[in-house]
């Protein structure tokens, strides 16, 4: 799914796919209990992105997002607030618990000035 524009919500939605499954294109967006799954850099793009207790199923162990930002002044970034994350596939979990905690899980480092954050009340099941 492709979300293009400023100012977009999304309510009780489910994206599913592998790679690249939500491209959060640009604009500002905001998801809401909503379900995303995807197995590598699965949400993508250059938006300012808000994801407010959503479950982020991971089905193959990657990374889950990569953002687009080249510039310190561009105001683009995922956050993840009260959601989790979960593991849907048989994955070396001990190779899983150390890319998560060095925050590789989290997010592709696909372009230098990438930007995503985990908050308090975020999740790993």
């Amino acid at each position: 799914m492709t979300a293009n524009g400023d100012k977009q919500g999304y309510y009780a939605c489910g994206f599913y796919g592998y790679q690249d499954t939500l491209y959060a294109k640009s604009g500002k967006q905001y998801y809401s209990n909503s379900y995303i799954e995807g197995a590598t850099d699965y949400i993508f793009g250059n938006a300012a992105a808000w994801f407010g207790e959503c479950t982020i199923a991971n089905k193959g162990g990657g990374p889950i997002t990569a953002t687009s930002r080249t510039t310190n002044s561009e105001a683009t970034w995922y956050v993840f607030d009260h959601s989790t994350v979960s593991l849907t596939t048989t994955f070396n979990f001990d190779q899983f618990l150390t890319m998560y905690r060095s925050l590789q899980y989290l997010a592709l480092i696909w372009l230098e000035k990438a930007i995503s954050v985990a908050l308090g009340g975020s999740t790993l099941v």
